[in-house]
């Protein structure tokens, strides 16, 4: 599956994605799910790997060679071409049904219309009477995707107003590599990039997050510790009166 995530920082967004791909054939943790859109905005798939990444490297050729700046523009557009990518993708396998969810995850900073950061979730599941069943979806705040129930927990645990995009940068390699710890479908590098107002998009090596990853390993080690003590009493079973 994955582990992808669009969250919010009082200066900016991070994204984030693992790297595994699962399939017949195996897992392999080489999968690309990230890629620039343009100065501002990245965009993230899951599910499916290959119509996935057949939509988004078709929404930056399309975003490039028009020239569409506005993040309405785009939005509206990436939705037309995921799902003709996903059509077309369809009627190259021999299956009569698409079994399994893509997804799409667009985000970044909306300068000339809202100058505000913003997110959009795009998924696509079989349907019984049509090929696929599509949904879009704006959203206010942070969002994961895929793999997240964990990842969920631990960021309504762990998140606050007021973090930086430093901040949740970490965060975000912390809650990924927790994930992996217990869900198979989600492991490998971790793909990441932030988006800010003075910058834009800007992708986190792979190196920087291996940095991240090792800086923080003393927190990951303290916070294993302190569940692993946590005791929990055997239940009181009430005597039966004579």
């Amino acid at each position: 599956m994955t582990l992808a995530m669009a969250l919010r920082a009082i200066d900016g967004l991070v994204l984030a994605t693992d790297s595994r791909i699962t399939g017949r054939h195996g897992t392999a943790d080489t999968s690309e799910k990230f890629l620039q859109v343009n100065r501002d905005i990245g965009v993230m798939t899951y599910g499916l790997a290959q119509p996935g990444y057949e939509g988004i490297s078709q929404l930056v050729v399309e975003v490039t060679q028009n020239k569409w700046a506005h993040f309405s523009k785009i939005a509206d557009e990436a939705a037309v071409i995921f799902q003709n990518s996903c059509t077309s993708w369809l009627k190259r396998q021999k299956e009569e049904r698409l079994y399994g969810v893509i997804g799409f995850i667009l985000a970044g900073y909306d300068s000339l219309e809202t100058n505000q950061f913003r997110i959009m979730h795009y998924e696509i599941t079989p349907d019984p009477e049509r090929p696929f069943r599509f949904t879009k979806k704006a959203f206010p705040g942070d969002l994961l995707a895929a793999q997240w129930h964990i990842a969920r927990y631990l960021l309504t645990k762990l998140y606050y107003p007021e973090i930086t995009v430093n901040e949740l940068a970490g965060l975000a390699v912390f809650i990924i590599a927790e994930t992996m710890t217990v869900e198979e479908t989600v492991g490998g590098p971790i793909q990441m990039a932030t988006v800010s107002q003075t910058v834009g998009f800007q992708r986190v090596h792979e190196q920087d997050v291996v940095r991240l990853l090792q800086s923080h390993q003393k927190q990951f080690a303290h916070f294993r510790q302190i569940c692993r003590s946590i005791a929990f009493e055997q239940p009181v079973v009430a005597g039966r009166r004579q």
